[in-house]
């Protein structure tokens, strides 16, 4: 059970993060003990186990989040920050660069902040080898390539595996086979 919230830069977006995602006392999310979550009110401590096992992390992809980064991290009942290099990279004006030094070394120094106060940093990677580098920083969950992403490679190694040189040169479109 958790909650991700993309595009916080600031302590008081994380707070409300925060907020919405835990039931009273410990948040405001909106009370209901008869949902199936709940077992349709038949879980007494519902409320309580339900604050008790959700995760709680925003995303930081933007300059405003990194330079809030020790005030976000300090928000009580905040359990981890994923940080995110494409939209950090449009932050930090190198659209699609998530390799510029300036990415890296943003997103290396939030993950360092993160981990001097014991919070919890995952990590967007496009492939293995991105995933490879996050992991020697020592950051604790790597998300690794999109599903999308995914099919369509391996559709296009299908395609120019299994069809005839003739017909696998040509691009896969949304109308085509």
């Amino acid at each position: 059970d958790g909650v991700l919230v993309p595009q916080v830069g600031s302590a008081d977006a994380a707070r409300a993060v925060v907020e919405a995602a835990r039931f009273a006392p410990d948040g405001a999310r909106g009370a209901n003990p008869w949902v199936r979550a709940a077992r349709y009110g038949a879980t007494p401590d519902w409320f309580a186990a339900a604050n008790r096992d959700v995760a709680v992390m925003v995303m930081i992809e933007g300059a405003a989040g990194i330079a809030a980064m020790p005030e976000i991290l300090d928000v009580p009942g905040l359990d981890g920050v994923f940080l995110g290099p494409v939209d950090m990279s449009h932050s930090l004006g190198v659209p699609g660069q998530i390799d510029h030094p300036k990415v890296r070394d943003a997103l290396e120094d939030a993950a360092a902040t993160a981990s001097a106060r014991n919070m919890a940093t995952a990590v967007f990677a496009p492939d293995e080898a991105h995933a490879r580098t996050w992991w020697e920083v020592g950051i604790q969950l790597v998300a690794c390539g999109v599903d999308a992403q995914l099919v369509r490679e391996r559709l296009l190694r299908l395609a120019e595996t299994a069809c005839p040189p003739a017909v696998s040169g040509a691009p896969l479109t949304a109308g085509g086979a």
